[in-house]
């Protein structure tokens, strides 16, 4: 219920791509049917009302099963990284540029202590 509102929602206000934008329904109509100018669609609103309501209904059905292909997806991939991370050990490859400034720092903090007369940890 709460995904079929979303959707029509969406498809009424949304965004030019996906949806109408808010315009009016015989405007829309006009569109959908290339039948009749606006004027025609706003004297029979009925009639529009029941083509926009089947147009919204199969774009419905058609997203739905794409929607739960998608949830159904974004799921497994969150599963398997789960997985991934509890039963696999992962090794993070040796920097060697990271190790080479490791060193450095130690270097200067070596010197640094020799510097202010601190004790010699050779």
């Amino acid at each position: 219920m709460t995904i079929s509102y979303l959707s029509n929602f969406v498809i009424r206000y949304g965004p030019s791509p996906i949806g109408w934008e808010g315009v009016p329904l015989n405007r829309i109509c006009s569109q959908i049917t290339y039948y009749g100018d606006e004027e025609f669609w706003r004297n029979n609103s009925k009639d529009c009302e029941i083509i926009y309501n089947r147009k919204e209904m199969g774009l419905f059905y058609i997203g739905r099963p794409l929607f739960y292909a998608f949830y159904a997806w974004i799921i497994f991939v969150l599963i398997r990284a789960i997985i991934k991370a509890r039963f696999q050990k992962v090794k993070s490859p040796r920097n060697p540029d990271m190790e080479e400034t490791f060193q450095a720092f130690t270097v200067l903090a070596r010197q640094l202590r020799k510097a202010t007369g601190g004790a010699n940890r050779e």
